[in-house]
C-alpha cells in the first residue's frame, strides 16, 4: 500500500466516491438514469459498468467512455479518451479532430488530341483484292435515279446530325471554362469527423478482452468465459449494485468511549458526565481528540460506528450542515460525539475505527428531573435507516472508561451500559448484546489518571489472550503523550485478534468475491458470440443499431 493510501477520496474510503448516480448527473444524457450504463464481467471477478457518453465538463468531442470497477479491493472510477497524438501536441491543437486537407487540384488534363476513328486500321486499304471481294458490286453501280434520291437525303441528314453534335460539342466546352475551378457540386470532400462511438467496444478491443478465445467456456471448468455481460434490466440488479457497494473494503472496528466519575455507580451519572466540560477533566478531552479526528455523520463515507449511518454516498444537506456546526467539542465534555451528530474517526490503509461517547438524549435528561433515581431512562438510539445489514463477522467493539477513582472499576454497570453500544449488526451475531457471556469476553480499558501526571492503564477480559495484547499491558504507566496512540494501537490488536479467532469471519475481499460470483450467476447474459458482438454496436436499452 506504498504511496496509494490515503486515496483522492481521502482516508475515510478507499474507495471512488462515485456511482451511477453522481455520474449521470455530469453526462451529456436526455433520459438519466442507471440503465444508460453497460456491464461486463471480467474473470468473474470484475464488475465493469461503462458510460459511453462524454461527461459534461469535456469539451472535447473526442471517444470517452467512464468505467466503475468493481472488485474485491472496492470500487474505483477512470475516465478514458482516444487521442492519436500525444499531450505535448494536443497542447497547442485547439480542436482533436480536424479533417485533413487534400492537395489541390490542377486544372490540367493534357493534350487534346483530335483523331478520326476509323472502321479499321490502315493497312487493310494495303491488301490487294481478291475477285472475292469484287463479287458484291459497289452502291454507285446499282443506283438508280429513285435509289440515289434517297441516298441523297440520307445524306444530307447525316450531315445536319454532324453539324449539330458539333455544336453541342461547343457548347458544352463553352459552358466547363465558364466555370469555377474546382467545381464545389462534383468536388471530393472528406466527410465530417464522426460524433458517435462504441467506446465500450473500443474500450474492450483495445485491452484485448474481445477474443473468441475470451467468449467462450473453458473446457472441463464450471467457471464462466471470461468476458460476459450481465443483464441489467432484470429486477433486483441493482439492489444487489448497492448491495455489493455496502460492503466494506476494510475491517472496521467500534470504540465507545464513557467518563466515571468518584464515587458514581449508576449508567444514568455516567452518561450525564459528557454533557458539560466541567464535569470532566481536560485532560479527558485532550484524550479524546488523540484518538481520531471529527466527522460529520451524515456526510461521512466510512464506518461512523452505527450500520444505518455508515458508508452513505451523497447523504449530506444544507439542513445538517448548518446544525451540525453549532456545537463544537469545546462546549461539551464530549457528548457531541455520541453518534448522532458527529464520532470521532481513525483510519489507515488496513482498518477504521469510530469512537462514540455515548450520552443522554434531550428526552432523558427532562424526565430524570421528575423521577426517581431508580427509575428507567430513555437510552439513546440512533433512528433506522431500514439498510439491510450484511453479514459481516464478529461484533468488534471495546469499552474505554476514563475512571477518576480507581477503586470505583469493580463498580462500573457493565450491563446497563451495554444498551448504550449498540452498532446495528447485532442481528448477525448469535448471542444478544445483553447476554452474560457477551458482558464476560467484552474488552475493557480502564484509564485512571495519577497525581503525577501519568496514566495507569487497567485492561479487563475473561479473554485470557486478550491481557497479551500489545503495546498496552494491565498495569501499565504511560505518559499523556503516548495515551492516545497506544490505547487505538490496543483497540485495533484486540479486535483483529478477536476477528481471527472467529469462525465464522470472513476477510473483506473474500465477501465481496462471493457477492459477485452471485451477481455474475444471477443476471449473466448468456448471449452467443454473434449476439454479443451484434450488442456492442447498438444503443443502450434499444434494439437499433448504430449506422457507420
Amino acid at each position: 500500500v506504498l504511496g496509494a493510501f490515503p486515496s483522492p477520496s481521502g482516508p475515510a474510503s478507499t474507495c471512488s466516491l462515485l456511482n451511477e448516480d453522481t455520474l449521470i448527473r455530469y453526462a451529456r444524457l436526455s433520459a438519466t438514469g442507471p440503465s444508460n450504463f453497460r456491464y461486463f464481467v471480467l474473470d468473474n471477478s470484475v464488475i465493469l459498468a461503462m458510460l459511453e457518453q462524454p461527461l459534461g465538463n469535456e469539451q472535447n468531442p473526442s471517444p470517452s467512455v467512464t468505467v466503475l470497477i468493481r472488485g474485491m479491493a472496492g470500487r474505483h472510477a477512470w475516465t478514458m479518451q482516444l487521442f492519436h497524438q500525444p499531450r505535448g501536441a494536443r497542447a497547442n491543437q485547439r480542436q482533436v479532430f480536424v479533417p485533413e486537407g487534400r492537395p489541390a487540384p490542377n486544372n490540367d488534363v493534357g493534350i487534346r488530341y483530335n483523331i478520326k476513328q476509323r472502321p479499321f486500321p490502315e493497312e487493310v486499304d494495303k491488301i490487294p483484292l481478291v475477285k472475292a471481294d469484287v463479287s458484291i458490286p459497289d452502291l454507285d453501280d446499282i443506283v438508280n435515279k429513285e435509289l440515289e434520291k434517297q441516298h441523297d437525303r440520307l445524306r444530307s441528314m447525316m450531315t445536319k446530325q454532324i453539324e449539330y453534335e458539333c455544336s453541342l460539342e461547343r457548347h458544352s466546352e463553352d459552358v466547363w471554362s465558364s466555370k469555377s475551378f474546382p467545381d464545389p457540386l462534383t468536388d471530393c470532400k472528406p466527410p465530417p469527423p464522426a460524433q458517435e462511438f462504441q467506446t465500450a467496444r473500443l474500450f474492450l478491443s483495445h485491452f484485448g478482452f474481445l477474443s473468441l478465445e475470451a467468449l467462450k467456456e473453458p473446457g472441463n471448468s464450471r467457471l464462466p468465459p471470461h468476458l460476459i455481460g450481465l443483464e441489467s434490466s432484470m429486477p433486483g440488479f441493482f439492489d444487489d449494485i448497492a448491495y455489493l457497494d455496502l460492503l466494506p473494503c476494510r475491517p472496521f472496528d467500534t470504540v465507545f468511549v464513557f467518563y466515571m466519575r468518584a464515587g458514581q455507580k449508576t449508567s444514568h451519572e455516567i452518561l450525564r458526565n459528557v454533557e458539560t466540560s466541567s464535569s470532566v477533566q481536560p485532560h479527558f478531552l485532550e484524550f479524546l481528540l488523540s484518538l481520531g479526528w471529527p466527522v460529520d455523520v451524515g456526510r461521512h463515507p466510512g464506518w461512523t460506528g452505527h450500520m444505518d449511518t455508515s458508508w452513505s454516498l451523497n447523504s449530506c444537506d444544507n439542513d445538517s450542515q448548518q446544525t451540525e456546526e453549532a456545537a463544537t467539542p469545546e462546549d461539551t465534555g464530549g457528548s457531541v460525539f455520541n453518534g448522532e451528530k458527529k464520532v470521532l474517526y481513525y483510519a489507515d490503509a488496513l482498518t477504521e475505527i469510530a469512537f462514540v461517547v455515548p450520552s443522554l438524549t434531550d428526552s432523558s435528561e427532562d424526565s430524570s428531573v421528575h423521577s426517581d433515581s431508580t427509575s428507567s431512562m430513555v437510552k439513546t438510539k440512533r433512528s433506522s435507516t431500514g439498510k439491510t445489514a450484511p453479514p459481516l463477522g464478529p461484533e468488534t467493539k471495546v469499552l474505554v472508561v476514563w475512571v477518576e477513582r480507581y477503586d470505583d472499576i469493580e463498580n462500573f454497570p457493565l450491563s446497563d451500559l451495554l444498551a448504550e453500544t449498540a452498532t446495528g449488526l447485532e442481528a448477525n451475531n448469535s448471542t444478544s448484546c445483553r447476554s452474560g457471556l457477551l458482558e464476560k469476553d467484552m474488552p475493557l480499558i480502564f484509564i485512571h489518571p495519577l497525581r503525577t501526571g501519568l496514566f495507569r492503564v487497567r485492561l479487563h477480559g475473561a479473554m485470557g489472550k486478550f491481557n497479551m495484547v500489545i503495546p498496552l499491558v494491565d498495569g501499565m504507566v504511560v505518559s499523556r503523550r503516548a495515551l492516545g496512540f497506544l490505547v487505538r494501537q490496543t483497540v485495533i490488536n484486540v479486535c483483529r485478534r478477536k476477528r481471527l479467532e472467529s469462525e465464522t469471519y470472513s476477510p473483506p475481499h473474500v465477501r465481496r468475491k462471493q457477492k459477485i460470483a452471485d451477481v455474475v450467476h444471477r443476471y449473466r447474459n448468456k448471449q452467443l458470440e454473434p449476439e454479443f458482438y451484434t450488442s456492442l454496436f447498438q444503443d443502450v436499452g434499444e434494439g437499433r443499431p448504430i449506422h457507420l
